[in-house]
């Protein structure tokens, strides 16, 4: 965690606050001023979480996907630091996808509608006849 949020071990340069506390206690020689547990680990990382800005506007990041965690996902097109290609790769994906969405949303789906349309004008419906109920009854 320390060399995503600094880009340094944290021997060189611990991390400021809350998530530097974490990590601090995470990497402590003694076993006995170290978590217990990974839910002790986890409850402190939801503790952090609870007090963000996201947690006032009543928004749950934790198990969002990747790109939508800090709500822009345009962000991480333009990464830099450790892990910065992964999540402009993950970026540019989710990116791409938007644009589709948005095409497909806007241009092809009225044009899907007339082309099917079309299609049903050119075969209009069948009446069923008492001939048609004896052919399905065989």
């Amino acid at each position: 965690m320390n060399m995503m949020l600094t880009g340094v071990l944290p021997q060189e340069r611990l991390a400021r606050g809350a998530w530097g506390e974490i990590i601090s206690c995470c990497t402590k020689m003694d076993p006995q001023e170290r978590y217990n547990s990974i839910d002790q680990v986890i409850a402190a990382i939801d503790h952090i979480q609870s007090r963000s800005k996201d947690a006032e506007r009543g928004i749950k990041c934790r198990y969002a996907p990747p790109g939508f965690r800090t709500l822009n996902p345009f962000t991480m097109l333009f990464a830099t630091g450790a892990g910065a290609n992964s999540r402009i790769s993950v970026g540019s994906t989710v990116f791409g996808g938007m644009v589709a969405a948005a095409t497909i949303g806007a241009v092809l789906t009225p044009a899907f509608y007339v082309i099917v349309q079309e299609f049903v004008d050119k075969f209009p419906k069948k009446e069923i006849t008492e001939k048609d109920l004896e052919l399905i009854e065989k």
